[in-house]
């Protein structure tokens, strides 16, 4: 889900993030928004360079027409257009076509293992991650085919919020912004709800140090939530990341 506005108000520790860069580019495949904002964050998070494509068209036009050079793939198997088996194909003859390097292409799916791994590797696939995305398992995909890398592959921050508030009407989505603060902040309590009211009304007792809220809410909008939040001013030094599934543009 895209990230499209966060709040100037910074908290009082003034918090940044810091990240040991790595050399690497890497071109994530995936049509699903909130899939692909969460992929591109880890890897971004590591300090690498992330290139995106939304169907399997998009990634051959990346490497067989643009010839960029990347360090790995990381292909969603089912895209619209062209999925990532076929995409796969296509690089893969491309590849021995042109005499050009071989390019790890990591699948990602919520497949069945045991099937998903058969058809992964047979396509000309490297490997495979079960979704939804882990920090964990992504830094270990950047060890494995980029070794070189492995010692810059930690993520280091120096926020520290200790209590996140969650507004966002999808459950599925819901889940998975909380599953990724949870990776960047494991010891934050996380309060999640489903619509504005509820948020506006949990802000009061819980107090949070971060906010994330949807544009689109059910009672009262994401909008006039944040007018809300900014207009009081016990909240005046709350961060707030608005998301969307809206055209970025």
């Amino acid at each position: 889900m895209p990230i499209i506005s966060k709040k100037e108000n910074k908290p009082k520790s003034n918090p940044s993030i810091n990240t040991k860069g790595l050399n690497l580019r890497i071109l994530v495949a995936e049509d699903d928004p909130t899939n692909r904002k969460v992929a591109a964050a880890l890897l971004k998070r590591m300090g690498a360079t992330v290139d995106i494509a939304v169907d399997g068209l998009g990634v051959v036009d990346q490497v067989c027409t643009r010839r960029n050079n990347y360090d790995f793939i990381l292909m969603d198997c089912h895209m619209p257009n062209m999925d990532g088996y076929k995409a796969t194909k296509m690089i893969r003859q491309w590849e021995s076509d042109q005499k050009s390097k071989h390019i790890p292409i990591i699948a990602a799916t919520a497949s069945d293992p045991d099937g998903a791994r058969s058809r992964c590797l047979q396509c000309g696939m490297d490997d495979y991650m079960l979704k939804p995305l882990s920090s964990e398992s992504v830094v270990a995909i950047v060890n494995k085919y980029c070794p070189n890398a492995e010692s810059k592959s930690k993520v280091e921050s120096e926020v520290s919020f200790s209590k996140i508030l969650i507004a966002q009407s999808d459950s599925r989505t819901r889940g998975q912004i909380e599953r990724l603060v949870r990776e960047l902040w494991p010891h934050c309590v996380i309060k999640a709800v489903g619509d504005g009211i509820q948020a506006a009304v949990l802000a009061g007792s819980f107090l949070p140090e971060l906010l994330i809220c949807d544009l689109i809410l059910p009672q009262t909008s994401g909008i006039a939530l944040v007018k809300y939040i900014n207009t009081e001013k016990r909240y005046v030094h709350i961060p707030i990341i608005m998301t969307t599934t809206l055209d970025e543009n």
